[in-house]
């Protein structure tokens, strides 16, 4: 209901009503316990949200909140129509570029209420291709939030790579957010090859929610 509705007031141009159905579904997924807080938003995916639990374990300031995807679907598919998606974005299709640019101008609308009803000083997500997300990478730099990807889908086959290249380049194209968190050396050399992003905007974290796992193997290993 949340995403028709805001389908339904994005169709109409209500910025304010759009906002308002965005924010009524974002839900505090880890409160901060220390001030100044950080409030960081991420786009609720369940692999997203263990790699930024244990990535801000020791870390109380910070509030972690989890905004819903399908609400952001529903304000994009007022804009976007199919076949528009995650592996069909990079298009220079009269129509679809100025489709873009018309939700993008909307976006530029719609963000500054939802950052400020909500205090966000950080969005992440977890794959910059996310189509709904992808003028959202750009309202939120220009408009001063940092927008990063920490990105898991990361483990890719050699098999994969040269697909995975192609799809890159040709049909979901650059990244335009802040920066870009990757598990392994594999994903980011091919993100840079592809042009998706640059060198100082990529970086590898590893697995964040293998951490744990990994200090389990380094107590026990002599046993």
């Amino acid at each position: 209901a949340a995403a028709w509705c805001a389908a339904r007031s994005s169709r109409l141009r209500l910025s304010g009503l759009a906002a308002r159905m965005f924010v009524e579904q974002v839900e505090v997924l880890r409160p901060a316990s220390a001030t100044p807080a950080l409030n960081i938003l991420c786009f609720t995916r369940p692999a997203l949200v263990e790699d930024l639990r244990t990535s801000f374990a020791d870390m109380p300031h910070v509030r972690l909140m989890g905004g819903s995807r399908e609400v952001l679907k529903g304000i994009g598919r007022a804009f976007l129509a199919e076949p528009v998606g995650d592996n069909y974005y990079v298009s220079n299709d009269p129509a679809v570029v100025a489709a873009k640019s018309s939700y993008r101008d909307f976006l530029h609308r719609v963000w500054p209420q939802v950052r400020d009803m909500c205090d966000i000083d950080m969005v992440v997500a977890s794959n910059f291709a996310q189509w709904a997300q992808r003028e959202l990478h750009t309202v939120c730099e220009e408009t001063g939030t940092p927008f990063v990807v920490l990105f898991k889908e990361s483990l890719k086959p050699p098999g994969l790579v040269n697909f995975y290249g192609w799809l890159y380049e040709h049909r979901r194209g650059p990244f335009t957010g802040r920066r870009m968190l990757v598990y392994n050396e594999i994903e980011r050399q091919l993100q840079l090859d592809r042009g998706t992003t640059t060198a100082d905007r990529i970086v590898i974290t590893g697995m964040p929610r293998l951490d744990r796992m990994h200090a389990w193997r380094r107590r026990h290993a002599a046993a």
